[in-house]
């Protein structure tokens, strides 16, 4: 009796779970397309503006052990696309694209390890069941944890020369349009989310006084912010 109480039980968790992740799906269809009306006012970027002067101390406590030359050597490596990923070089092959003028696209979605392609447009909860055989999604959380761009911002704080801004600026617009809001690997991870959003928010305090920064691409930035926040808090780990 009690064993088919809890089949019976188990059939009925898997039923709602079903359930819950075909609401959940309809629900991502139709967020984006509201998120898309978000309209980054004025305001909201002159907060972020006073937000960045009032947080700049925040840098001392990052400040670099390495050497300037060590710093500027790692940054250019990074500007040609060369990532340190679990402590091996990689260089990631640049797709074609006339969007970013001599800026070559990044593939977000690569493993370098075993050259494997993740989906880039299944659903965020269902992408970890259509993985390559042998690959290793680790390698693409960790390159879009974006944690080279403190290295970019220390060139620049030690160079102010702009090629740092504009990559910085470049690898974010890059990566907004290769991963759509909740589709591909690089959503899949809650805590791979707040980690990204964390290294953009840091990483944009060394770029602040950069004629680079412009208003519509703190439209964007925000705008991207924003959806990770929502997706953070819908997908509570």
């Amino acid at each position: 009796m009690a064993s088919s109480f809890l089949r019976i039980f188990s059939k009925i968790k898997k039923i709602r779970y079903a359930f819950h992740l075909t609401v959940q799906y309809f629900i991502d269809f139709v967020i984006p397309n509201g998120i898309k009306k978000i309209r980054i006012n004025e305001i909201n970027i002159k907060e972020w503006q006073e937000f960045l002067v009032k947080a700049k101390p925040i840098l001392e406590l990052l400040q670099a052990k390495n050497k300037k030359s060590k710093i500027v050597h790692i940054a250019n490596k990074i500007i040609d696309h060369h990532f340190i990923l679990f402590g091996k070089e990689f260089s990631f092959f640049p797709e074609q694209s006339t969007i970013f003028g001599s800026y070559q696209k990044i593939n977000w979605h690569h493993d370098p390890s075993t050259g494997s392609e993740f989906p880039q447009t299944d659903w965020y909860r269902l992408v970890r069941k259509n993985l390559p055989k042998g690959s290793d999604l680790k390698y693409p959380w960790e390159l879009s944890r974006f944690q080279h761009l403190i290295l970019l911002g220390q060139a620049y704080a030690d160079t102010n020369e702009e090629k740092y801004t504009l990559e910085f600026i470049n690898q974010i617009m890059d990566w907004i349009e290769s991963n759509p809001m909740r589709y591909g690997i690089n959503w899949s991870n809650t805590m791979e989310v707040g980690i990204r959003a964390a290294n953009w928010t840091i990483a944009l305090l060394y770029f602040q006084k950069s004629r680079h920064l412009t208003k519509d691409f703190l439209k964007q930035y925000l705008k991207s912010i924003q959806e990770h926040g929502n997706h953070i808090y819908r997908n509570l780990e």
